[in-house]
């Protein structure tokens, strides 16, 4: 369990000295839903970390506790970790969760090696998460994406090799 600020978060972490990918579970789900992942990355030379978010599974929000969004946790989790790069995979709620650790600070960007929608309706998501936040989010939103492009699959494993 690392203890957060308002949590005690429960994950799991293959350790290693691979690159790091944080998994990221639907509104459905906890970091069980990533358990058969744990053996494919880890013989690719990845560490494997998952967790249940505030609210899920096994994670134990303080009663009284400050409250805190699934980005914070994200950023307090892998910063008790001590992990300074790592690759982020979210599905669903778990995407979106994703979403807003970018508008956490953008000097984040700089941690994430490689960040992974897996959702078939994300880009209407992205579209009302960033509809019901105003302008200035949008903006932001934007602006973070200047320099980004998709990229095919050849050179998105190259950049994704450890």
């Amino acid at each position: 369990m690392a203890a957060v600020p308002g949590a005690k978060i429960f994950y799991k972490d293959s350790g290693g000295r691979g690159v790091p990918v944080a998994f990221l579970h639907a509104y459905t789900g906890s970091a069980e839903v990533w358990a058969h992942q744990i053996p494919a990355f880890t013989a690719a030379g990845y560490r494997f970390i998952a967790y249940d978010r505030r609210g899920f599974g096994r994670t134990v929000a303080a009663a009284n506790g400050p409250a805190s969004t699934g980005a914070e946790d994200l950023l307090a989790l892998i910063d008790y970790l001590r992990i300074e790069k790592f690759h982020l995979v979210g599905t669903a709620g778990g995407g979106i969760v994703a979403v807003d650790f970018l508008h956490v600070d953008t000097v984040l960007l700089r941690r994430l090696h490689v960040l992974v929608f897996i959702a078939f309706v994300f880009y209407i998501l992205v579209h009302v998460y960033l509809g019901t936040l105003g302008h200035t989010r949008i903006a932001h939103f934007k602006s973070m994406m200047t320099g980004y492009e998709d990229v095919d699959e050849e050179e998105a494993k190259a950049a994704a090799e450890p």
